[in-house]
């Protein structure tokens, strides 16, 4: 199953759990001022999501959330799953090829200002030292997981 196909099914099978609870699913979301790369998380339940449109996306559990008066740091850990590399071209870079490999770790760390309504983060593929998404987010509270513009290579 491709990884959008992943984040799709984990989304509608996520958004029953989160129905059940009566939690809202994402509490916060980051969304890049430049492209359209986005996390989401859920602060009580510790899930989030990641998208980077037409390139990759999943959804998981058990982020590690610090909150610090406005400041909040959500790091976490992502395994890549199944039994297939992933593969993709990077928005700008069109003639390069990304390779996600089967239990690679993806490493999450996103700092939240809730008062100042700003974010930055940043995705990278631990296992081959490379960076995935870098996130600045001037406005989170217009935030909104939408893709949009065109895809990332013809």
């Amino acid at each position: 199953m491709k990884p959008l196909g992943i984040l799709l099914s984990a989304l509608v099978i996520g958004g029953g759990l989160f129905a059940q609870t009566r939690e809202k699913p994402y509490d916060i979301t980051a969304r890049d001022d430049k492209d359209p790369w986005m996390a989401s998380f859920q602060t009580k339940t510790g899930t989030y999501a990641v998208s980077a449109c037409d390139e990759f996306g999943f959804v998981a559990p058990g982020a590690k959330i610090e909150t610090q008066g406005c400041a909040t740091r959500i790091t976490f850990d992502f395994k890549w799953p199944g039994n297939e590399d992933f593969f993709f071209h990077p928005r700008h870079k069109c003639d390069q090829t990304v390779t996600i490999k089967v239990d690679d770790v993806l490493h999450g760390v996103f700092n939240i200002d809730t008062c100042a309504k700003t974010a930055t983060g940043t995705l990278r593929n631990e296992t081959q030292n490379l960076d995935l998404m870098n996130v600045v987010d001037t406005n989170i509270s217009d935030s909104e997981g939408v893709c949009s513009g065109p895809p990332p290579c013809p």
